[in-house]
């Protein structure tokens, strides 16, 4: 059966029970490779035709519950991962662009700066999503990135796909900012990573939400560790003060589905995609139990 009949045989279900079944919102947060672990969980509900009323993805996450929500099967997602996740289609700068670190007076330096400049990744997203937008998915998507001056958290559910996700996974210092609607867009991690806060928004009964620990470091060698470090130590506590402030309220459930990932994993650890999805649904498998036990007892007054 495929996502398509899957929703369309839902939705007229809910014609004849309206809000006899849950509002389930499906969160992917940030990660970068590890959030490939996703397409395990999505696979697990898939099987299971569990089918979420929303996609919310920040940073990574954007990526695959973006691809999921135009309708892809979970079990062809690894196969267009794989063509997409290639070494060249990052390698994409200039030199011109690391002379700024040098001569930033020199060479204009400003908030646009990024060692990767994102064009030949973003054509990668239009080639497959080919000028699809937020109006276009089977499952209401969205997409969470972050304002680089302001810091606030912006939710994006309009205009093109494509950009979006490009939006959403800009890293500071080695993506360039991509500018959308007049705002200077930067990683949604910055300032949102585990957005379980937009499902809330969105009115969702249920949440499915899959977060990812950033790598944090015992020895630092370099000024790029140094960096990661420090953007590790932030995001986490950030995902961890953010999940503990919304288990507080009761008039919705929230499960969490952490992925155990022992060891690093670098950007291009393309050999262990099999795994981190393997990762990915064994966890969710464990929480299948409680995510099917909420959805049969729910209570439409709650």
């Amino acid at each position: 059966m495929t996502l398509h009949s899957m929703q369309v045989n839902i939705e007229a279900q809910d014609m004849q029970t309206e809000r006899q079944r849950p509002r389930i919102a499906l969160v992917i947060g940030s990660g970068g490779i590890k959030c490939l672990a996703s397409i395990g969980m999505l696979q697990v509900l898939h099987r299971e035709q569990i089918v979420p009323d929303v996609i919310i993805g920040s940073s990574g996450g954007s990526l695959f519950g973006a691809v999921y929500a135009v309708g892809e099967d979970p079990k062809r997602i690894e196969e267009l991962v794989l063509s997409m996740w290639k070494k060249r289609e990052f390698q994409d700068f200039k030199y011109r662009d690391l002379i700024k670190m040098f001569f930033p007076k020199l060479f204009r330096y400003n908030e646009m700066f990024g060692l990767i400049r994102g064009d030949r990744i973003e054509r990668v997203f239009h080639n497959y999503f080919q000028g699809k937008t937020f109006a276009d998915t089977v499952i209401p998507l969205q997409i969470v990135a972050t304002d680089f001056f302001s810091g606030e958290a912006v939710v994006l559910d309009q205009g093109g796909i494509a950009e979006a996700i490009r939006a959403s996974i800009g890293i500071p210092g080695f993506f360039q900012p991509k500018k959308i609607d007049g705002k200077t867009l930067i990683d949604g991690g910055v300032s949102d990573p585990l957005p379980i806060d937009v499902a809330i928004r969105y009115g969702a009964d249920i949440i499915i939400a899959m977060g990812f620990e950033t790598p944090t470091y015992t020895t630092i060698d370099s000024p790029v560790k140094l960096l990661l470090h420090l953007t590790g130590l932030s995001s986490n506590n950030l995902m961890i003060a953010n999940h503990a402030m919304h288990t507080m309220a009761h008039h919705y459930e929230i499960i969490m589905v952490y992925p155990e990932l022992q060891g690093e994993f670098h950007f291009f650890d393309i050999e262990k995609i099999p795994d981190l999805i393997r990762i990915g649904a064994a966890e969710t498998e464990k929480e299948l139990q409680n995510i099917q036990s909420a959805i049969e007892h729910f209570d439409a007054q709650n």
